[in-house]
């Protein structure tokens, strides 16, 4: 929604800040699920991502994918080494 402070798109979020990853374009797009899983598309710079994770195993409690800012990490790991 363009002019607006949402950061979601037709079904669909949109880079926000570093959010996910400020290596990311601001044509990228991607969404997240409830248990952690995650799908980044980048068509400026080449790049899909998916990430399928259970954060609600063993407890729902379980932030450790947040406060570790392990999506982000990723997301630069495979940009910062693009033929790996």
């Amino acid at each position: 929604y363009p002019g607006t402070n949402n950061r979601r798109g037709i079904g669909f979020d949109k880079p926000e800040d570093n959010y996910p990853s400020s290596q990311l374009s601001p044509e990228s797009y991607g969404h997240t699920g409830f248990t952690g899983t995650f799908f980044w598309v980048d068509p400026k710079n080449d790049f899909v991502v998916v990430l399928l994770t259970n954060r609600v195993y063993p407890s729902r409690t379980q932030q450790g994918l947040y406060d570790l800012g392990i999506r982000r990490k990723i997301i630069d790991m495979v940009l910062a080494n693009p033929d790996q």
